[in-house]
């Protein structure tokens, strides 16, 4: 049996803190836009295709930077991975509020959204192997700091704009989270390396996936990923060779299910990040009110975010919930394209319902994999090819919108788009672990 670590409670308080800063830092980048997206338009002289590029842009950049996450992982390792996904958040905000054309504010966006795509992948897996036996707490805690990263600009941004009559302000006060996140994570790592600690496994598994060999920390050297020197463990026997062997996630069903499910619910969330404002508008509400529905729909998420992962973990009637999702945000779209103004508030809620998809995708990723090695993997595969797929639809939204001129098209492809979000939940929602199909071994060292 382990010895408990002497500094064992307020280290996890310290972590728990941590992780849920660094959460809310990872949609300020995206939904600080949608609320001020008509003042950007005009600031730059944006053409359909811009507007709709700048949309879409959030799920083109997660897409591409996720999918090296894993790679930065196991040459920085889990700490330094995320101080760097951190300071690019900060870095790109400050700056893209000093840019002085598109191409610039398009540049720096694209560095926040880069840290962004890091943190969305590396945090559930440092939430996976520093709280092992207490998944739900920890997954719980990442997606209603999501939600109340997405809600505060989204509430915040169109007043403070207002207020100070330019859109920089509204954009530029969301870079003190990155830097308020840096300090807590950099002050978790002093108390969890204190210089006269050895690095031992105790330590280590509290930042590092089990397995995942990492650049030398604090003069130890590097894990290895079949238990050599510095893994803290014996390889099994064949253990090395079965990963070697094991296939790929891309020859995975279960794999591409969740592929499909969380591609189709960020496609909507980042639709409604980007362009529900502006149907709001379009229809005669005014930038704040429109940004006051965009908070109702994130917001939702703070409280829901409690919810839809303990319906994944704890598999309470998992698959027909996840239908339900995608029923009721096709019921949204609908009033939004035949009486928009007439109950703006129970459209705006029942799109809010339907965005519990992405909760209850990421708890499922977690539920789904044992090995936080195989969750990594998982977790890096499925939102890098699910947010390339999801940035597809601000993208063509923007375009069809510059050609037709109405919100009627748009609209009835996003409830058809509801509707497969919800047949794809329930395929993905099967209880069967994928570790098995793909090398993993289900044991987790903290």
């Amino acid at each position: 049996m382990n010895r408990p670590h002497p500094h064992r409670t307020p280290l996890d308080a310290l972590a728990l803190i941590s992780l849920a800063l660094l959460a809310i830092c990872l949609r300020p980048a995206a939904t600080a836009v949608g609320p001020v997206l008509e003042e950007i338009q005009t600031a730059f002289g944006l053409h359909g295709w811009q507007t709709g590029l700048l949309t879409a842009m959030p799920g083109f950049a997660f897409a591409v930077f996720g999918a090296f996450s894993f790679v930065l992982l196991r040459r920085l390792g889990l700490f330094w991975s995320l101080a760097a996904a951190s300071a690019a958040i900060g870095a790109g905000l400050l700056l893209r509020i000093f840019a002085g054309g598109w191409w610039g504010f398009a540049a720096f966006t694209t560095l926040a959204l880069a840290g962004m795509a890091l943190g969305n992948v590396l945090l559930p897996v440092f939430a996976k192997a520093r709280f092992p036996q207490r998944q739900s707490l920890a997954v719980t805690l990442f997606t209603v700091s999501l939600g109340l990263g997405s809600t505060l600009p989204a509430l915040f941004t169109a007043p403070l704009t207002a207020a100070s009559g330019g859109w920089q302000l509204g954009l530029g006060i969301w870079t003190v989270l990155p830097l308020m996140a840096l300090l807590s994570w950099f002050a978790f790592r002093k108390a969890a390396f204190p210089p006269e600690a050895a690095p031992q496994d105790e330590v280590r598994g509290a930042h590092l996936p089990a397995d995942a060999p990492t650049a030398p920390t604090d003069g130890a050297p590097p894990a290895s990923a079949n238990g050599g020197e510095g893994s803290g463990a014996p390889a099994e026997p064949g253990e090395g060779s079965a990963r070697k062997q094991a296939p790929g996630v891309v020859r995975s069903r279960g794999v591409w299910l969740l592929t499909l499910f969380f591609g189709l619910q960020s496609l909507h969330a980042y639709t409604h990040f980007g362009w529900v404002a502006q149907i709001y508008r379009d229809s005669g509400l005014s930038a704040v009110e429109a940004g006051f529905m965009i908070t109702l729909i994130i917001a939702v998420g703070i409280p829901g975010g409690f919810i839809a992962p303990l319906i994944v973990v704890r598999r309470w009637h998992t698959r027909t919930v996840l239908g339900c999702y995608g029923a009721i945000s096709a019921a949204g779209y609908t009033g939004l394209l035949l009486a928009p103004t007439s109950l703006p508030w129970l459209w705006a809620l029942c799109l809010a319902v339907g965005a519990l998809s992405f909760p209850s995708a990421l708890a499922l990723i977690s539920a789904r994999t044992r090995d936080p090695e195989i969750t990594a993997r998982v977790s890096a595969f499925v939102q890098s090819a699910g947010y390339l797929f999801a940035a597809g639809g601000p993208l063509l939204i923007g375009m069809v919108l510059a050609r037709t001129g109405s919100w009627d098209v748009p609209l009835l492809g996003l409830v058809v788009l509801a509707l497969a979000m919800g047949a794809a939940g329930v395929l993905a929602g099967s209880p069967r672990p994928l570790d098995p199909e793909l090398g993993g071994t289900a044991r987790t060292r903290l």
